[in-house]
């Protein structure tokens, strides 16, 4: 089965999930909830602002190794675009990141360059969702001590933290995209997919001289920290507009461990029925309802189309612009 299938096979079924939690918990009630918030739910289109300006921060104290590095406007326009690629099209959460790419390659930077700050990112944000997680397990266990989900959710850390150190470790001493390129030449019968993009050497280069700049991370890092961060807010922020206010620990428990979920399931678009069902199984535990569970989850969505509809549509835009300049030039 090829990806592509398996990513609308992986939807379909989340979809069918989604439907059947909204129906569960009550449609009109759910409904009820969100016209509660009514119009204010326009307010999480700007207030997203803060999550992505923080990302782009991050992304671009990377892109500052070179000189004459795009501008932060430039960097937010990029983080925004990537986002809504992998949050409204059938990516598997990675178009967006190749895209920004492509992106930042129109603007003098290398494949390499773009690639390595893009898988730093990545693995940044690993790191920073699994902090934030182990600080949403411990907020829920201090306040609910004995939680059910605290069991299988500290074994799932515990059983992640080995292999993201491995990850880390083979970026920093390991050749892991030119050993890759071999593997993907074995298995295609002598096909360099991934040489055709860049030398893989190369960005194994580049992702070392980053490691060997450890205070650089580390700035980068607390961009992105802050900016899962910031996304954890937005959950007490939508609560607040629901006329149903929660408490800190509890945005950030809601917030974090459904982002982890989503992060484990990326093969689902745009994780439905994922981000739904953590909800509700969360808030359960900490005391939300799941009318307004799944409530919250339908206004992230809004926000979700809200902010990522006009990165989309300038983003193509932009690439219609430059292919009509290219026929305009051949054909004079």
């Amino acid at each position: 089965m090829k990806a592509k299938h398996i990513a609308w096979f992986a939807g379909l079924i989340g979809l069918l999930l989604a439907v059947i939690l909204v129906v569960v918990a009550g449609s009109g009630d759910v409904l009820h909830v969100l016209e509660i918030a009514g119009w204010g739910l326009l307010w999480l289109g700007p207030l997203h602002i803060v999550p992505v300006l923080l990302d782009a921060l991050a992304f671009r104290a990377l892109l500052k190794v070179r000189p004459g590095a795009p501008s932060l406007p430039y960097v937010f326009w990029v983080s925004s675009v990537r986002e809504a690629v992998n949050n409204l099209l059938p990516v598997a959460r990675v178009g967006g990141e190749l895209v920004g790419i492509r992106l930042l390659h129109k603007r003098d930077v290398s494949i390499a360059l773009g690639g390595a700050c893009v898988i730093l990112t990545l693995t940044l944000t690993a790191i920073g969702l699994y902090l934030l997680t182990l600080a949403g397990l411990g907020l829920l266990l201090s306040n609910i001590p004995g939680a059910r989900i605290a069991g299988p959710a500290g074994v799932v850390l515990l059983a992640i933290l080995p292999g993201m150190a491995l990850m880390v470790a083979a970026q920093r001493y390991g050749n892991v995209f030119a050993r890759l390129d071999r593997l993907i030449e074995v298995v295609t019968g002598g096909h360099k997919l991934l040489a055709r993009w860049v030398r893989p050497a190369e960005l194994d280069t580049q992702i070392r001289a980053f490691y060997r700049r450890l205070g650089l991370l580390a700035i980068a890092g607390t961009w992105k920290f802050l900016s899962l961060a910031a996304e954890a807010a937005e959950v007490w922020v939508i609560m607040y507009l629901l006329h149903h206010p929660v408490a800190v620990w509890q945005a950030i428990v809601m917030e974090t461990l459904s982002l982890a979920a989503r992060a484990i399931a990326f093969v689902v678009p745009a994780g439905v029925g994922v981000q739904e069902g953590s909800f509700v199984l969360i808030g359960q535990l900490i005391g939300v309802p799941a009318d307004f569970a799944i409530a919250i989850s339908l206004a992230k969505r809004f926000r979700e189309l809200l902010f990522g509809l006009p990165g989309i549509l300038s983003w193509q835009w932009r690439e219609g612009r430059q292919l009509h300049k290219l026929l305009y030039r051949q054909t004079r």
